[in-house]
């Protein structure tokens, strides 16, 4: 993914409620490549946008819904089914059952597995070790550590709690996240990056965009 990411400016989108009824979706669209989470396609287009390059996706209860711009899948958690440190993985049944899918439009997509360490290095940032990382969070971690190679990174619609999730977008019903913990790993992220990585990153949300500051004794 290096090369589809080099010199590119970036946005994640998430499904905070701060986007309703704000109609910049056309905005969103007008980035280089435009990452989306799990049941990204529930939103609406309007306010969240069309666009799809990159899909970060769980496989949890459901595959990924994908279009023609789609060019990678990644997994938010490695493919294993196992349990470590108190970190639920889920079984790869959907990304199998994603992977032998008759659709044609799958062809072309590279689909990717988290790397195993990594999601370890992330899941290992919170206090509670029993509360695995939201894919949410797993998606900022893993751009990030492009950081270097991209013209800036762009998040719009994630606020890890700050602000309700939309309404139509699906969640689990019982998700073993704790959206504190994935905001003081969002915090310990950036402390790690040195000035001129931090200029790259552009928070959308207001109350995140505050949060951060606040906590990084920003004026």
């Amino acid at each position: 993914m290096d090369e589809y990411l080099n010199n590119k400016n970036i946005v994640i989108v998430g499904p905070s409620n701060t986007l309703e009824n704000k109609h910049i979706g056309f905005e969103i669209d007008k980035f280089d490549i435009v990452i989306r989470i799990n049941s990204y396609h529930n939103l609406s287009k309007k306010d969240y946008g069309n666009k799809v390059n990159i899909i970060y996706h769980s496989f949890y209860n459901y595959i990924p819904t994908i279009t023609k711009d789609t060019k990678f899948i990644k997994s938010t958690y490695p493919i294993y089914s196992k349990n470590k440190r108190g970190n639920f993985i889920p079984k790869n049944n959907n990304r199998l059952l994603f992977n032998k899918s008759k659709n044609k439009i799958n062809k072309h997509i590279q689909h990717l597995r988290y790397d195993f360490d990594k999601y370890n290095n992330c899941f290992n940032l919170g206090n509670l070790k029993k509360t695995r990382p939201s894919s949410g969070i797993t998606t900022i971690y893993d751009i990030l550590s492009y950081i270097n190679i991209i013209k800036n990174i762009t998040i719009y619609g994630i606020n890890f709690g700050l602000t309700n999730i939309n309404s139509q977008y699906k969640v689990d019903k019982n998700p073993p996240h704790n959206l504190n913990e994935d905001l003081f790993r969002f915090i310990k992220i950036l402390k790690n990056l040195n000035q001129n990585q931090f200029k790259k990153i552009i928070i959308k949300d207001p109350k995140l965009k505050q949060y951060i500051y606040n906590h990084l004794n920003f004026s």
